[in-house]
């Protein structure tokens, strides 16, 4: 399981950045620097035993992962997927998720939370972004699956004060 840091999420891109940076260098006991993918997706140098980092934001939080194995994560406050907007996730659903994910979906609206932090987790472990999002199903249309394309991905325990009103999940990361 990946290492977990849970900070205060903050208002712009540079105070997150830092405060990601001073938190890993007081747990890690050094500074680490950060090396990008072509697609932009980080890892951390200078750490070779947690070298791969995955960064969400939802809420009031930012969560880290550090993991030796690739890995990425993804969260989601719970009421951004409210009834209220249920037809405007089945609409998304059914334009950029695999028949399979957008039938569970369809089964059961509520759904489209967990089916959306699985399939951001996972592209985050790829590093491709939602532009992959038609290439694979976290779902075969009856249940989640415990893996896509044979990286594991499920549900990630965050310890917050809070932690009902959030979805996270992961996928990789298992050593």
């Amino acid at each position: 399981m990946p290492c977990l840091l849970v900070l205060d999420n903050a208002p712009t891109a540079a105070v997150r950045h830092k405060t990601l940076c001073d938190a890993l260098q007081k747990m890690l006991g050094t500074a680490v620097g950060f090396a990008y993918d072509a697609n932009g997706k980080p890892s951390l140098t200078g750490y070779p035993p947690l070298r791969y980092l995955s960064v969400t934001t939802t809420g009031d939080y930012m969560v880290a992962a550090l993991a030796g194995s690739p890995l990425g994560i993804d969260g989601e406050r719970r009421d951004r997927f409210a009834c209220v907007r249920e037809g405007r996730f089945l609409a998304v659903a059914e334009r950029f998720f695999t028949p399979e994910d957008y039938a569970f979906v369809r089964s059961d609206p509520r759904r489209f939370g967990e089916v959306w932090v699985r399939r951001e987790a996972y592209v985050k472990y790829t590093g491709a972004g939602i532009r992959e999002f038609p290439a694979f199903s976290v779902s075969d249309g009856n249940e989640l699956l415990p893996e896509v394309c044979g990286v594991p991905v499920g549900p990630l325990a965050v310890p917050l004060a809070d932690k009902s009103d959030y979805l996270f999940a992961v996928a990789g990361g298992k050593t």
